[in-house]
């Protein structure tokens, strides 16, 4: 069978679990690549187009799939309220979502900011909750199952700013500000006292 493969530019969805900065392994073990979970509401003006994409790429790769075949197959969109993900993870309610890779081998995978300049990624300018443009190339295979794959061609950043984090790494900017440098204390000018209660040495916390 040929694989039947088309490209799709989806605008302004949101990832998770990325791992574009430095590739994690295979599913298999059998490798390294680059991969991020794209997620996209129900109501995303692209999501009918999506759909649209995936059904015309089954029905080319395998246009005499019986109507058992085409239940076993993997479609690639998952609903997250039907799969009960978004009880484990709010921010799914409503949402579609779907994982998209790169092969190490394939490179890094090219990522751009608002402007569409070249950019490279670090865990702070691309992360799990950014909101984010991504060429996509949805593919066809039958291996040892059957159905459509994605593999992500490139990243463009949209909100790397306000976009609220999903990976739980606390931005702790804002808790400081700019000190005075005239107003320099010394740590050591001050003993530091405390009271000890008998018995505290043998609580560790």
């Amino acid at each position: 069978m040929a694989r039947v493969t088309k490209r799709f530019k989806l605008n302004n969805a949101r990832l998770s679990y990325v791992k574009l900065v430095e590739p994690g392994d295979t599913f298999d073990g059998t490798g390294k690549e680059y991969s991020t979970q794209v997620v996209i509401p129900k109501t995303h003006d692209q999501y009918k187009e999506l759909v649209e994409c995936r059904n015309s790429i089954l029905q080319e790769a395998f246009p005499k799939a019986t109507t058992a075949q085409k239940k076993s197959m993997k479609i690639l969109l998952r609903d997250a309220d039907e799969e009960g993900k978004s009880e484990e993870q709010s921010y799914l309610q409503g949402c579609i979502f779907f994982n998209a890779k790169r092969r190490e081998s394939f490179g890094p995978v090219p990522c751009f900011d608002r402007r569409a300049a070249p950019m490279v990624p670090t865990n702070d300018t691309i992360y799990s909750g950014m909101v984010a443009n991504v060429m996509l190339t949805l593919y066809s295979y039958d291996t040892q199952s059957k159905g459509v794959a994605c593999g992500i061609d490139g990243v463009q950043v949209v909100d790397n700013q306000t976009a609220e984090r999903w990976d739980n790494r606390a931005d702790v900017g804002g808790a400081f500000e700019a000190l005075d440098p005239d107003d320099v204390k010394n740590p050591r000018s001050a003993p530091v006292t405390a009271d000890v209660e008998e018995g505290d040495d043998d609580i560790p916390w």
